[in-house]
């Protein structure tokens, strides 16, 4: 009985994280599932640790896990006092591609009271609670009297048995935040190593010329996300739906007879803004458009609200950062994305 009320301690940094959020952000049902993640992944976690009979190293590894899953506990419920979100994909591959300066710049401008104490409060659990546990020499195996091997195998695997399939069944594999950094991390290496021609600054366009004018020139591409001629005006549609558009209809070069070159976005803009087409999909590798521009002196700019890495490899992601400057302003996922194109 006694070993079962060290339960709470153990699930204390999703506890904490738990009664931060409901004090100080917006709490809803989804804040409850993200709760029940992280005590499922540390029921599964810690009952491995528990049954591998490898003596001391059990407790270091314990130690090791326990740390981390408090890091992890805090970073989540930190990133969504800021935010509002969850920690996505989006955001791992913008931290992937920031600095030791821009982070300290973030920390600098962010990190406020309540997040401090928040952080406070976790880094003395740890200091309270880990020397504590190490002192319940039997701890590990609280489940398990006697403790028989076989019988500890056993039980560990129906335990990950139960935990796997609940993860499976209740779709929660997305709230856990090591499998969305692991999963993301590998996606950032492998676009990582992708060939380098499409990501330099200026690729195999180092001896373009450009045709001088005597006024500055800055051009501006929109593309539009989800966007079909069927709903627009200017292309007839019933209802008025372009109507700056429409008063200068006779300034603008309008397309009557486009065919996309895929039947989704991320292919389609690659071969809209490199020289890869649809019979010819590999020529991606001779240049972008912003390649083209920087070679020839204009500074570039690619200013997005679409997420920059998704479940596949995201090719637009590599052309946006040839860019002088790349923003990308959405981290949401997209089941909560509500960044409309009107923050741009």
């Amino acid at each position: 009985m006694k070993k079962l009320l060290l339960l709470p301690l153990l699930f204390f940094p999703v506890i904490v994280s738990l009664i931060f959020e409901y004090n100080y952000c917006y709490f809803d049902l989804f804040r409850y599932l993200n709760f029940f993640e992280g005590i499922l992944f540390g029921t599964l976690i810690f009952g491995l640790i528990s049954v591998l009979k490898i003596g001391k190293s059990r407790t270091a590894l314990f130690i090791i896990f326990y740390i981390l899953y408090a890091i992890s506990s805090w970073a989540e419920s930190s990133f969504y006092y800021l935010y509002g979100l969850n920690i996505n994909p989006s955001t791992f591959f913008i931290v992937l591609r920031s600095n030791i300066n821009e982070t300290g710049e973030f920390l600098a401008s962010n990190i406020d009271r309540p997040l401090m104490v928040f952080a406070i409060v976790m880094v003395l659990s740890l200091l309270l609670i880990i020397p504590y546990f190490i002192k319940q020499a039997r701890f590990f195996s609280w489940f398990i009297n006697p403790p028989k091997f076989q019988k500890r195998i056993l039980i560990a695997l129906i335990g990950v048995l139960v935990v796997t399939s609940t993860y499976r069944i209740a779709d929660l594999l997305e709230l856990n935040l090591p499998y969305r950094f692991i999963t993301t991390a590998m996606e950032y290496s492998k676009q990582s190593t992708a060939d380098q021609s499409i990501t330099s600054r200026v690729g195999n366009f180092e001896n373009s010329i450009r045709k001088r004018s005597e006024n500055n020139e800055t051009f501006v591409i929109v593309i539009g996300e989800s966007l079909t001629r069927h709903h627009m005006s200017i292309y007839g549609y019933d209802r008025s739906t372009n109507p700056r558009l429409e008063t200068i209809k006779d300034e603008l070069l309008v397309f009557a007879d486009v065919i996309s070159p895929s039947t989704y976005t991320i292919p389609s803009l690659e071969k809209a803004l490199t020289f890869s087409n649809y019979e010819d999909s590999t020529a991606v590798d001779k240049g972008s458009l912003i390649q083209l521009f920087n070679s020839v002196g204009f500074k570039t700019y690619w200013i997005s609200n679409q997420q920059p890495l998704n479940e596949s490899r995201n090719m637009v992601t590599e052309i946006a950062y040839a860019a002088d400057e790349t923003h990308f302003i959405n981290m949401a996922s997209n089941e909560l994305s509500s960044s409309y194109d009107e923050m741009l």
